[in-house]
């Protein structure tokens, strides 16, 4: 993010509050703060339990892998509570980030947790690629949420250096992330209609085989590629859910806190927290 914290450092407070959406006032509302903020409470709790019991399902590949994915769950979890303690403006970020983190934990714990016929398809691999899978959706998340930002910026006519090819590969990996969560809905309610010919063995399909050495590496390197790209793919589902307009505002205000307080005219208990 120090390309977003650079860019944003060098806007005065009169530049960058008219950066901010005009209603990010209403979320900081006086008489039902506490409301609200119980609300958020109960619903992420919510949200949290069921991350956490996502989590359990690499708990067969590895105790190790499923401790450290609920760890990740609890602290992000923790994170909404920790920012808007003393910070109430943030209670909107904290929150946008806290499902975003949270969701996005739940989804490496679907494909870590995958099994076949009672085993890790890894094998004694498998801690390894947990490893590098959750490391490299760590940094691919990161760069994709940072481009959703400058993206942003970009669109609020902030001049911001976005090369074709960055802006290429992040749209192309935008449609890739909502076409297979389509895929993934409209082929869930295909397989309950039609699961009957799973079980057909008069298919065709189980038949063929790949004779020539040349033709068959080729086709295991584009299935392979494939596959890559759908675990790409599905992995960045969460990033749907990263509420860029609130994270943006949220980092904008809390670069001048109390010149924005003024500016809305905010008392300190209602702006910081009691």
């Amino acid at each position: 993010m120090k390309k977003i914290k650079k860019i944003l450092q060098s806007f005065s407070f009169d530049e960058a509050k008219f950066l901010v959406r005009q209603n990010f006032v209403t979320s900081i509302e006086r008489k039902s703060s506490e409301v609200s903020s119980f609300s958020n409470s109960i619903k992420l709790f919510c949200i949290y339990l069921f991350c956490f019991f996502i989590s359990l399902l690499p708990m067969e590949n590895s105790i190790e892998v499923t401790v450290f994915l609920d760890f990740l769950n609890t602290v992000c979890y923790l994170m909404y509570f920790k920012i808007k303690s003393d910070k109430e403006y943030l209670k909107n970020l904290s929150y946008s980030m806290s499902l975003y983190l949270m969701s996005q934990t739940t989804i490496m714990s679907i494909f870590l947790g995958i099994r076949e016929d009672n085993h890790s398809i890894l094998g004694s691999y498998y801690t390894l690629f947990a490893l590098i899978y959750i490391v490299l959706t760590v940094l691919i998340s990161f760069k994709r949420c940072e481009y959703i930002i400058l993206d942003y910026l970009a669109k609020k006519g902030v001049e911001v250096n976005l090369g074709r090819v960055t802006r290429i590969w992040h749209r192309v990996n935008f449609k890739l992330t909502a076409g297979v969560l389509l895929l993934i809905i409209l082929g869930t309610q295909l397989f309950r209609l039609n699961k009957w010919w799973l079980n057909d063995n008069s298919s065709p399909i189980g038949t063929i085989s790949i004779t020539n050495e040349w033709l068959g590496s080729l086709f295991i390197i584009c299935l392979l590629f494939i596959v890559i790209i759908l675990i790409v793919s599905i992995t960045m589902i969460p990033t749907l859910l990263f509420n860029v307009g609130v994270i943006t505002d949220g980092i904008i205000v809390n670069m001048y806190p109390e010149a924005f307080r003024k500016e809305y005219d905010v008392t300190k208990e209602e702006w910081y927290g009691e």
